[in-house]
């Protein structure tokens, strides 16, 4: 969307030029306007909203639900290390 703000790339489906047209409207009413585009790595929650609209069809749903998920799903099992030492019947250890 940045790219499409600043002219730097076409928008190329209706939603997305009517978008465009709202965003360009409202930043006619600022005195300044300045608008930076975050890299991919550095904003991956965007990334994957964005992946998820892409690879939906906007006919079935009109709305996304979104969830912000605050702990894992499956938690991590704790571990534990054995280490068994044969003993003889004075607690000595033995040896192998």
């Amino acid at each position: 969307m940045v790219n499409q703000i600043n002219g730097e790339y076409a928008a190329k489906d209706a939603r997305m030029i009517a978008y465009l047209e709202v965003t360009r409207k409202l930043i006619k009413e600022f005195k300044e306007f300045k608008i930076d585009q975050v890299l991919r790595n550095l904003n991956t929650e965007a990334d994957a909203m964005e992946n998820l609209g892409s690879n939906i069809n906007p006919e079935e749903f009109g709305a996304i639900p979104l969830v912000h998920v605050l702990s894992p799903a499956i938690e991590k099992e704790s571990t534990m290390n054995v280490h068994e030492i044969q003993t003889d019947p004075t607690g000595e250890e033995e040896s192998s």
